[in-house]
């Protein structure tokens, strides 16, 4: 019997890495999974869970290490640094409560960039030059991961636009590959409809 190349495509069942839910226009009932995925980090965390529950950041999970992570530092009351700005620096006229702010929130900071260095891989922090704020050191590490990420799915997206089913192997393999790469380019938050694959898979064969 025959087998329809375009429903390896368009199947579940032939998808190879499922995206995250956060990627793709989620349907309600994958929207109240990723809330309840979410809630339940949240009561983890509350109910003693620490650094070890922050999954280190790679080039995949970003999204999901920085909801960890806010989740851990506020639980902590670790955010102050995230929420207001550094008070203004001491001088003979302070106060005793302008004191204890500025105290405050150098504690928090301090306390705040100990944990984001823990929750990132020794290679990503030894490329990111060395910030005394927490949330300039977020920001940098935002701004490396989307370079990182335009990188590899401008590498992701031409591998899919140019690849060509050469004999070697079987269509399926050929066809599963692509939907692999498809799958990847959409955890990248690069989304295109199904027919745009299709169309991509069928001219990728030979005629």
């Amino acid at each position: 019997m025959a087998m329809d190349n375009t429903s390896l495509i368009t199947s579940p069942s032939a998808t190879v890495d499922t995206p995250t839910p956060s990627s793709i226009e989620c349907s309600p009932q994958a929207a109240a999974n990723q809330a309840l995925m979410v809630t339940s980090r949240i009561v983890l965390m509350s109910l003693g869970h620490g650094l070890s529950d922050i999954l280190k950041l790679s080039g995949e999970n970003y999204t999901s290490w920085y909801e960890d992570l806010d989740v851990y530092l506020c639980l902590r009351d670790l955010d102050l640094c995230l929420r207001e700005p550094k008070p203004t620096t001491l001088t003979p006229d302070s106060t005793q409560a302008e004191k204890i702010e500025l105290e405050k929130w150098e504690a928090a900071n301090r306390k705040c960039l100990k944990v984001i260095k823990h929750a990132i891989p020794p290679t990503l922090k030894d490329s990111i030059a060395v910030k005394d704020i927490a949330i300039e050191f977020l920001e940098a590490i935002r701004v490396k991961f989307e370079s990182s990420k335009k990188a590899q799915s401008g590498d992701l997206m031409s591998k899919l636009t140019n690849a060509k089913f050469d004999g070697n192997g079987s269509t399926r393999e050929h066809l599963l590959g692509l939907v692999s790469l498809g799958n990847k380019l959409r955890e990248l938050e690069i989304n295109f409809d199904d027919d745009f694959l299709v169309n991509i898979a069928l001219n990728s064969l030979p005629e």
